[in-house]
């Protein structure tokens, strides 16, 4: 009986979440309608020219890779403000908003809860937190943050106090969250997630420096870190667990100093970022640890009907070999080859080459569709290597700085993207199909994702 009502758990998790994707398509209201005596017969030029500029400012940030917007909607949001301009009462702006917290994964299972905020994060703070419960760890999981910024758009301050008892993921290669919705309706639907979790209760404290060309920021946390098992085998299709094993997290407390700094060429879609983690016992830390990762990428458009995106990465972790702190190369993202075979490593080294076209291929083939979903070909190339510690438990692989010869993966294949400009125009759902290069059975590998085009390269408080 608890099985079924878990598969009935897991179902309405993913129907909700599938909704949940839908509902930006119908929020739009009725029309306001607008103030007697009042009319707009003239354009107001300035702030056409104002807003003109800041497309311009947007199309140069994202780069070629964001699909071009349909500003029908924007223009008549912008008569419907002027002819009724809102007003807004002091008291409104502390209003308490919620929403819920869904997610399922083969540790927690089904988690169901809530979550809150309140305040503006440019005024005194914005307060926010949530509250769920894990139905596989049977335990309570949430937390509360405190958010405050100081500065004007372009150029301001940040500063983030965290702190409670969540699940989280090991990765250090790119960043993600437990709460990353592709990943759980794959692990709900058809038991396809591979993420290694691990649970962290404590406190961090954070302060960033945001500027128009780079960004800085400097952290602390405190947090007792320990392993999970996997509780739920079953998803909704009966399909066997891509990975049905979770690596175990070493416990103990992490004191850590953490330092970042990223930064764009000036007049050039070229970026890179610098990351440190630091961890040594004589701070009280259970861990002594050194984690440095550095990246790079590039947006470089073809004319007006393609671009290309490079991208590298290299990671070290010097120090106690923690599973926690290591580089999983099956979850990059950039080997799609690799996904069902773990393999990971305490240094890491990344290379991936995109061609990505920014064309509507339906509307190229003159195939009717929605204005809404334009399609965009890509093409892609990659290569990496894990090597030194492994945290499967495995002999520890040779290599120094760079890698062995043999210790090479590398892969070639095709994609289709859908950008729909949410919750920014460079994020990207991709329909990819790779084959192995480097000698392994030539069998393709389809893989569903949603990331962004530079997703090894991105800001802190993007």
């Amino acid at each position: 009986m608890s099985a079924r009502r878990s598969r009935l758990g897991a179902g309405l998790l993913a129907l909700m979440g599938i909704a949940g994707l839908s509902i930006p398509a119908f929020a739009a209201g009725p029309r306001a309608p607008s103030r007697a005596g009042f009319t707009v017969d003239t354009p107001d030029t300035s702030l056409d020219h104002f807003f003109g500029q800041m497309a311009d400012s947007t199309d140069t940030y994202f780069g070629r890779t964001a699909a071009p917007r349909d500003t029908a909607g924007l223009d008549s949001s912008l008569d419907a403000n002027l002819a009724a301009p809102a007003r807004v009462k002091p008291f409104e702006k502390l209003h308490l908003d919620w929403s819920p917290v869904l997610r399922f994964n083969r540790v927690e299972s089904g988690v169901y809860g809530a979550g809150f905020g309140f305040g503006r994060r440019r005024e005194w703070g914005r307060l926010s937190g949530d509250l769920a419960y894990a139905s596989g760890l049977k335990a309570g999981v949430g937390g509360g943050e405190w958010q405050l910024v100081r500065g004007t758009d372009e150029r301001r301050w940040a500063f983030q106090v965290a702190g409670g008892k969540r699940t989280e993921v090991m990765d250090r290669v790119r960043p993600e969250t437990v709460d990353d919705l592709a990943p759980w309706l794959g692990a709900a639907t058809g038991g396809f997630d591979t993420r290694q979790f691990l649970s962290r209760s404590g406190f961090a404290v954070r302060a960033g420096r945001l500027m128009p060309t780079w960004r800085a920021a400097a952290g602390w946390r405190d947090e007792l870190e320990s392993g999970l098992d996997v509780h739920t085998f079953w998803n909704l299709a009966g399909a066997a667990l891509l990975d049905s094993s979770n690596v175990r997290a070493t416990r103990g407390r992490a004191r850590e100093a953490a330092f970042s700094l990223w930064g764009r060429a000036p007049h050039l879609p070229i970026y890179g970022e610098i990351s440190y983690r630091t961890s040594r016992r004589a701070l009280g830390s259970d861990f002594e640890y050194r984690l440095m990762r550095i990246a790079a990428g590039a947006d470089l458009g073809i004319g007006r009907w393609s671009a290309l995106v490079p991208q590298v990465l290299y990671g070290r972790l010097t120090g106690d070999a923690l599973p926690q702190g290591s580089f999983f190369l099956d979850r990059s993202r950039v080997l799609n080859t690799r996904l069902a075979d773990p393999l990971g490593g305490s240094r890491i080294a990344l290379g991936r080459l995109d061609w990505i076209g920014t064309r509507d291929v339906l509307a190229l083939a003159h195939l009717p569709h929605p204005a809404m979903f334009p399609i965009q070909a890509s093409g892609f190339t990659a290569a990496g290597a894990a090597w030194g510690a492994d945290p499967f438990g495995g002999p520890s692989r040779p290599g120094g700085n760079w890698p062995d010869s043999n210790a090479w993966s590398s892969e070639a294949g095709f994609g289709l993207i859908w950008q729909s400009g949410i919750p920014d125009p460079t994020t990207m759902a991709r329909f990819s199909v790779a084959w192995p290069l480097d000698g392994r059975p030539a069998v393709g590998h389809m893989t569903f994702t949603i990331t962004r085009a530079l997703f090894l390269v991105q800001p802190p408080d993007r």
